[in-house]
C-alpha cells in the first residue's frame, strides 16, 4: 500500500507541495509543523532531498520558497520502486 498521505492529497486533488526553507533554521521550539511530537526543526538535508525527487518537479523558488508539482503516477511507480530495493 502507498502511503496514506500522498493518496489523500491526490483526493483532494492538492498537487502541488510548498516548502518554507526557513523550516530548518528558524522555526520557535513550540511550533508543530505537521504533528504532535514531531521535532521542531526539518533537518536540511531533508528539505534538499526533495529537489532530487523524480515526482517532484520545481516551479518557483525564492530566497525562502520552494514550490513542487506533484506527479503522482510518477510518485507510485517510485515508490514501488524503494519499497522493492528495501
Amino acid at each position: 500500500p502507498y502511503p496514506a498521505l500522498m493518496q489523500a492529497l491526490q483526493q483532494q486533488g492538492d498537487d502541488y507541495i510548498v516548502v518554507d526553507t526557513r523550516d530548518a533554521q528558524y522555526v520557535a521550539p513550540q511550533v508543530e509543523l505537521f504533528f504532535p511530537g514531531e521535532p521542531s526543526m526539518v533537518p536540511p538535508q531533508n528539505i534538499a532531498r526533495m529537489a532530487h525527487w523524480p515526482w517532484l518537479r520545481l516551479l518557483y523558488s525564492s530566497q525562502h520558497y520552494r514550490v513542487y508539482k506533484i506527479n503522482f503516477g510518477s510518485y507510485y511507480t517510485w515508490y514501488r520502486a524503494q519499497v522493492k530495493d528495501h
